[in-house]
């Protein structure tokens, strides 16, 4: 599913990140450890088609997605990749329903109704769907990142620091509907996280940690 190899990227200049060698295969799991600022982010952003490598390979599925054009890239994430950032990066103005089908106008499709009203149910959402999101609790602006990065069934899901400011409940409450909702798609899900919480829950998870910058990891 996720291949990486001699992988690097630098901003301005400044090294941030190397991973020699990864692999993750189609439905297993993998945690992306490491310090502030060894690159976990950027890694996710990379393997996402965000941003391009500035050396080294990233293949999803047996697609190079550094040999894709920006325009392709964007339209291969919408329909392979589902992506939960730590700034859930929800659209204000759209009510929930509307904010989990931008994917389907990314990948210039028209919304799938049944599978949206499948999404909300499954993370009870059902109540909230025509709710802006400043009128959310932030579990539930969670639980609707996670739906728009479910929507597409994706093959790859990616998740960045996705307990962040939540409490025990809603951590342990996030993370089962993570693996659940993964397993019922068959995606590999690669998790960034330093929350020990979500290290526990994901014991016998594949391991990427990446060091501070300066070396491969």
């Amino acid at each position: 599913m996720l291949e990486i190899s001699r992988l690097g990227h630098a901003y301005a200049g400044r090294h941030v990140l190397s991973v020699e060698s990864f692999s993750l295969a189609p439905g297993r799991h993998a945690l992306l450890l490491g310090p502030s600022g060894s690159g976990k982010s950027t890694l996710l952003n990379l393997v996402a088609g965000i941003l391009t490598a500035q050396s080294g390979s990233i293949v999803v599925d047996g697609t190079d997605i550094a040999q894709l054009s920006p325009r392709a890239a964007d339209a291969w994430r919408a329909r392979n990749v589902g992506l939960l950032p730590q700034q859930l990066a929800l659209v204000p103005s759209l009510p929930v329903f509307e904010n989990i089908v931008l994917p389907a106008y990314a990948a210039g499709g028209t919304p799938d109704l049944p599978r949206v009203r499948e999404l909300i149910g499954a993370l009870g959402l059902t109540d909230l769907a025509r709710s802006k999101p400043q009128d959310l609790s932030q579990g539930q602006r969670q639980r609707v990142a996670m739906a728009r990065a479910l929507y597409t069934r994706p093959r790859l899901l990616l998740a960045d620091e996705p307990t962040a400011n939540l409490d025990d409940d809603n951590c342990a409450r996030l993370v089962a509907l993570l693996l659940a909702q993964a397993a019922a798609a068959g995606a590999s899900l690669l998790v960034a996280s330093h929350d020990v919480r979500v290290v526990q829950a994901l014991t016998g998870a594949k391991v990427l940690r990446l060091p501070a910058p300066g070396g491969y990891a």
